[in-house]
């Protein structure tokens, strides 16, 4: 980084992964709003909330990929903060989406959302680019010594599990329960499919939008199906994290596209960020 890192730039990259709820949010309020704003007024809304949602799913993929190529990246691990150019950027993303959501779930679509849809994708691909230029800059990376996990982070890595198999179950039951919203939403899945979305990213992303066009076309609800690998990779993946050390170095190493052999040690993931 060009500049010490400042708490702003901290709370920003501690927002990558959960701000990937923002689409999913948006999605429910477009969908909730239109419903109220039928019911209200008695004039019928149209598609346009299915048009938010696929909107919604596309802009997912993008704010995933941003993240993905954001993190895993060697200052992520050294300085536990994003640039300053990057705060910005990915911060007025998370609010235009916030304030788009709070907006559509008042039932206020039409034109505004059409505006905010623009600016929110220019915006995205902002990101993006300074997003890829600085993960093609790969620094000369230092070795994970002998990682640890906070107790922050093993909490977080608990909840994650017991959510992962929460969605599973849900998952393997809804086609058995009358009126489940698996069975209410078709092919494109229910409440559970959507947790498998978030809770498999990024795997689940492209896995879901290919069982997508299967599902649509055959009208059978594979969606849920194709993301739950997702899911099941990542919940290994914590577990390895949580109960070796030996595999926390290797992930890390590979994560944060380490280049093994370097005399510096990185500091422990518990340590704190460098002011």
């Amino acid at each position: 980084m060009t500049q010490p890192a400042t708490l702003i730039d901290r709370v920003a990259l501690a927002a990558l992964v959960p701000s990937l709820v923002l689409p999913v949010a948006a999605s429910v309020a477009a969908v909730a709003g239109g419903l109220a704003y039928e019911e209200s007024s008695g004039d019928a809304v149209g598609i346009e909330p299915i048009i938010v949602v696929v909107y919604m799913f596309v802009l997912l993929g993008s704010m995933t990929l941003n993240s993905w190529l954001l993190l895993r990246h060697p200052d992520t691990l050294g300085d536990r903060a994003l640039p300053r150019r990057l705060t910005v950027l990915t911060l007025a993303l998370d609010a235009l989406i916030l304030m788009w959501t709070i907006l559509m779930a008042a039932g206020v679509l039409g034109w505004t959302g059409l505006v905010f849809g623009i600016v929110i994708a220019a915006l995205s691909v902002v990101v993006f680019v300074p997003a890829v230029a600085r993960f093609l800059r790969r620094p000369d990376a230092r070795p994970l010594a002998a990682p640890t996990l906070p107790a922050w982070a093993r909490i977080v890595a608990a909840l994650y599990l017991a959510l992962a198999v929460l969605a599973l179950l849900a998952a393997v039951a809804e086609p058995f329960i009358p009126g489940s919203p698996l069975q209410a939403n078709g092919a494109i899945g229910g409440v559970s499919t959507w947790a498998l979305l978030l809770l498999g990213l990024p795997w689940s992303h492209p896995l879901y939008a290919s069982s997508l066009v299967v599902s649509l076309s055959l009208q059978v609800p594979l969606t849920g199906i194709a993301t739950a690998p997702a899911v099941l990779a990542n919940a290994v993946l914590v577990t390895l994290l949580l109960v070796s050390a030996h595999h926390r170095e290797r992930i890390g190493t590979w994560f944060f596209r380490l280049r093994p052999g370097t005399t510096t040690a990185a500091p422990p993931l518990g340590a704190p960020p460098p002011v």
